[in-house]
């Protein structure tokens, strides 16, 4: 049987074809993007690898491979007064450098995971957390993207109160 050469026989002749076939075996691509209208950048790929046998069916499972290659912490370089509040962001990107835009509220986790008692953490709210300086020194944030395990790391320090004060010794 030849492929026709018109749009509209097309479909028909892909009907036909696949009647004939008792076995196909093929590769599904899906691509999950941020709005409905399939615009912006991607998020994530996945692909299923299908066989087909007329007369039988077989439900797969499509593994999805998130598309978030880096996560950064802005502002950076950061530091916050003892007693003072500043908002963390977290932004995640692809392997081209553009920005992937984070699902849930609760896509992203925050621990102060060193000088935890020169920072506290007082709220997050998706990709943004807000710490507050405590006592002087450095502290260390780690933003995590659940679903990818991508994460970024930021010190922040907590500068003595008064400032630095400097010796000269002659």
């Amino acid at each position: 049987m030849t492929r026709p050469r018109s749009r509209t026989t097309w479909l028909d002749w892909l009907v036909r074809w696949s009647c004939l076939v008792r076995r196909v075996a093929a590769t599904l691509r899906a691509t999950a993007f941020p709005s409905n209208d399939a615009s912006g950048t991607a998020q994530a790929t996945g692909t299923l690898a299908i066989d087909m046998v007329a007369g039988y069916r077989d439900d797969g499972t499509l593994a999805r491979a998130n598309t978030i290659t880096s996560l950064a912490i802005t502002p950076n370089p950061a530091s916050v007064a003892v007693g003072s509040s500043l908002t963390l962001t977290a932004t995640a990107t692809n392997s081209n450098g553009q920005p992937v835009t984070l699902g849930s509220s609760n896509a992203i986790t925050w621990p102060v995971t060193a000088g935890g008692s020169n920072l506290s953490r007082d709220s997050s709210t998706g990709s943004t957390t807000q710490v507050t300086g405590v006592a002087s020194g450095p502290a260390t944030v780690r933003a995590t993207e659940r679903e990818s395990g991508r994460s970024g790391t930021l010190t922040v320090v907590v500068p003595r109160q008064g400032g630095d004060v400097g010796v000269v010794v002659q």
